[in-house]
């Protein structure tokens, strides 16, 4: 799965065009599980930043 997560090519710069993956492949959220039917989000790029920034700012008593 991320086997050639840091790999470049010659110019430093990633290969895939904006909204394919790795290899051409078409970036998909994963198909559901089981009987729940939960898959996850599809990452935009700031997933996880935006996740920290709206933790940090609920527990500074400032923004409360």
């Amino acid at each position: 799965m991320f086997g050639d997560l840091f790999e470049e090519d010659g110019d430093g710069f990633s290969s895939s065009t904006p909204g394919t993956g790795v290899k051409g492949r078409e970036c998909e959220p994963p198909p559901p599980r089981g009987k729940i039917k939960l898959c996850g989000i599809k990452n935009q790029g700031g997933t996880c930043y935006l996740n920290s920034l709206i933790q940090t700012l609920v527990f500074t008593p400032e923004f409360r």
